[in-house]
């Protein structure tokens, strides 16, 4: 008698029949992050990168966006003053970024990779 309640309470075992996604969702997991203050130099270092770029300019932001920080790398489009964004172009798509949500923004360089001989 004791043999059947024994099988009949495995019935009721927790059974993983797909070994491994529990692991594999614990990977995709979002990692969020706080926003950090910034300082009011930053911010002047920010106004004053952003008044300097030319419609064209490559450019490299990191801001603040869906609880994380992300980074942007295309091109400077122009800067939408009235709802204090910049526009921005990526692969002939064209995007916003608030001014508030950037926390670092430079004019990238390109170098030439040839050498004069």
């Amino acid at each position: 008698m004791q043999n059947k309640t024994s099988d009949r309470a495995n019935q009721f075992l927790p059974f993983d029949s797909l070994k491994g996604l529990e692991a594999a969702l614990r990977e995709k997991e979002e990692i969020y992050e706080e926003k950090r203050d910034l300082s009011e130099e930053v911010m002047e270092e920010i106004s004053n990168t952003i008044n300097e770029l030319d419609s064209g300019d490559s450019i490299i932001v990191k801001y603040y966006k869906n609880r994380k920080y992300q980074d942007f790398v295309g091109f400077f489009i122009k800067v939408d003053s009235i709802r204090r964004k910049i526009k921005v172009r990526k692969d002939n798509e064209i995007s916003e970024i608030s001014i508030k949500e950037i926390s670092n923004i430079q004019k990238k360089y390109w170098q030439s990779s040839y050498k004069r001989i």
